[in-house]
C-alpha cells in the first residue's frame, strides 16, 4: 500500500520569530505577507521541521493538550498554512535544521506586554544619500551629489552584525547606490556572510548594458526601480533632471535583458494617479516581475498637498481589481486609510540605517531620526542599538487606553507611530488610523481637514 504521509516544514524563505510568550509571526517577504500566530498555533509551528509526519504531529500535540488539539484542527490549520505557502509537505522526512545563531540581546518573551522578537528578519542600510536626481518625493531629501555615504568597512561591520542577530533579507539604500563605488564589495560581502536575500533600490538612470551585466556578475538578481510617470516631460519635471525618463527606461530594458528579476515601484501622487493605469499596460508588456504602486505618504520632500484625491485612489483600486488576470506581474496597491491600523515590523523585526549613521525603524523616520534617536552606528554598535530600550516604544503595546480595551492591541500594538507623528507630533499618541481614534472607518489618511498636522 502506497505511503501518503507528508512531513510538514515550513517553507523555505520563510521568517519565524516569537515576540512574547503569546504571539509570534510568520513573514513571507518575498511575497510581502505577515501571519500573526497565538500561542497554539506557535506550537505547532515549532514542530514543523520535516522530521514529523502529520499523524506524529496530532500525536505529540493531544498529549500536551488534547483540550485546544484535535488531529482534524491541527490538519485543518496546517493546509490552510500550506495553502498561503507558509509550509511544504514533503513525502520524505527531511529533518530540515535552522543554522543556530547568536541569542537575542533582547530581555525574556515573558512578558506579554513587550514584543521581544528572538531575531532580525531584515536591515535595509542607505549606504549613501548622495543622488544624481532631485525627486518631488523623495523621503530623505537626497541631493544631487551631496550628503554622506557610509565607509565601506562600517558597512561590512553591519552586515556581519546583523546576520548574526539572525537578518537573511539585505536592502541596499539610496540617495542611489549605484553611485556607491564599493558596491560590489558589500554584495559579495553579505553573499559570503550568508545572506539569501539582497535587493538594490535604484532609480535605473545610470544603468547602462554593462553596468546591468556587472550588476548581474557580482550577484544581484533582484532590483526595484522607481518610476513616476509613462510621459517623459512628467517624469523628468518630477526628478528634476531632463532626460531622465529615456536614461530611466533604457535602464529598466536592460536591467530585464541581463536576467535580473525587476520589481517596479510607483509613488502615487496627485501628479501622476491617472497615469498608473497606462503605465501598468506599457511596464506588463516588458516583463516587470512585479509592480508596486503605493500612495505617497507625506514624509521627506513630500507635501500634504500632493496626495490624491480619495476619488481617483478608489478608481485606481477598481481598476487594479477588475484588470488584474490581464497582467503577467503581481501587482500590489497600498495606501494608508482610516479602519483598522497596519501593523507594522518597524524596530521589531526590521531595521533601518541612514547614510549618516543613524538607526530607524524604517526609511521614512528620517525627519525624525534627530528628535527621536534610537542611535548612531558610528557610536553604538547595532547590537548595543538593537538592545536598545528606545526600541520599546514600538515593541510595546500602547498605554493608550482605547488600545488596552482593544481586542486587537496584540496585533496592531498602537499602530503607526509614523501617523502618530505625522497627525499629532505626539509619538505616544494612537494610530489615528484606528476607527477608535479618529472616529472614521472609512476615507483617505491624512486627506481630510479635521487632522491637525
Amino acid at each position: 500500500m502506497e505511503d501518503k504521509s507528508v512531513f510538514p516544514v515550513i517553507s523555505p524563505g520563510m521568517f519565524y520569530s516569537h515576540l512574547n510568550s503569546e504571539v509570534a509571526l510568520l513573514v513571507d517577504e518575498k511575497r510581502r505577507r505577515t501571519l500573526s500566530l497565538n500561542q497554539f498555533q506557535a506550537r505547532i509551528v515549532d514542530l514543523l521541521t520535516g522530521s514529523r509526519s502529520i499523524e506524529e504531529l496530532c500525536g505529540i500535540l493531544s498529549i500536551e493538550n488534547p483540550k485546544i488539539y484535535t488531529c482534524d484542527s491541527i490538519t485543518e490549520f496546517i493546509g490552510a498554512l500550506v495553502e498561503k505557502r507558509y509550509v511544504h509537505c514533503p513525502p520524505v522526512a527531511l529533518d530540515i535544521a535552522r543554522t543556530e545563531r547568536e541569542k537575542s540581546p533582547l530581555p525574556s518573551t515573558a512578558n506579554r506586554d513587550y514584543f521581544y522578537p528572538d531575531r532580525l528578519s531584515q536591515i535595509t542600510i542607505s549606504i549613501t544619500d548622495k543622488c544624481c536626481l532631485h525627486c518631488d518625493y523623495c523621503s530623505q531629501r537626497a541631493q544631487i551629489n551631496g550628503g554622506h555615504s557610509l565607509p565601506k568597512d562600517i558597512v561590512m561591520d553591519l552586515i556581519d552584525e546583523a546576520y548574526s542577530l539572525g537578518a537573511k533579507s539585505f536592502g541596499i539604500f539610496g540617495g542611489e547606490p549605484l553611485l556607491y563605488e564599493h558596491l560590489g564589495d558589500i554584495v559579495n560581502h553579505a553573499y559570503c556572510t550568508g545572506f539569501s536575500n539582497i535587493k538594490l533600490f535604484t532609480k535605473g538612470t545610470l544603468i547602462d548594458e554593462f553596468k546591468a551585466k556587472e550588476l548581474r556578475s557580482i550577484g544581484i538578481n533582484n532590483v526595484q526601480v522607481s518610476c513616476d510617470s509613462y510621459n517623459q516631460d512628467c517624469f523628468d519635471k518630477t526628478v528634476g533632471i531632463k532626460g531622465a525618463f529615456k536614461a530611466f527606461y533604457r535602464g529598466l530594458y536592460n536591467l530585464i535583458d541581463s536576467g535580473i528579476d525587476v520589481d517596479l515601484k510607483i509613488v502615487a501622487t496627485k501628479n501622476n494617479i491617472h497615469e498608473i493605469p497606462r503605465m501598468i499596460d506599457g511596464f506588463s508588456s516588458i516583463g516587470v516581475k512585479k509592480i508596486l504602486i503605493e500612495v505617497v505618504v507625506p514624509v521627506g520632500r513630500a507635501d500634504f498637498d500632493i496626495i490624491p484625491e480619495e476619488e481617483d485612489v478608489y478608481d485606481l483600486e477598481n481598476f487594479i481589481q477588475t484588470r488584474h488576470d490581464k497582467y503577467d506581474p503581481e501587482i500590489h496597491f497600498k495606501y494608508l486609510k482610516y479602519g483598522t491600523p497596519q501593523s507594522c515590523a518597524g524596530g521589531i523585526t526590521n531595521l533601518m540605517v541612514f547614510a549618516d549613521g543613524y538607526v530607524a525603524p524604517c526609511d521614512k523616520w528620517y525627519d525624525f531620526r534627530l528628535k527621536y534617536n534610537f542611535g548612531n552606528i558610528f557610536d553604538k554598535s547595532l547590537t548595543e542599538i538593537w538592545a536598545n530600550g528606545d526600541f520599546n516604544l514600538f515593541r510595546n503595546l500602547s498605554s493608550d487606553i482605547s488600545c488596552r480595551e482593544c481586542t486587537k492591541q496584540v496585533v496592531c500594538r498602537g499602530g503607526c507611530k509614523l501617523h502618530s507623528m505625522l497627525a499629532y507630533s505626539d509619538i505616544y499618541h494612537a494610530d489615528i488610523a484606528c476607527s477608535k481614534v479618529s472616529g472614521k472607518h472609512e476615507g483617505l489618511l491624512f486627506k481630510d481637514n479635521e487632522v491637525d498636522v
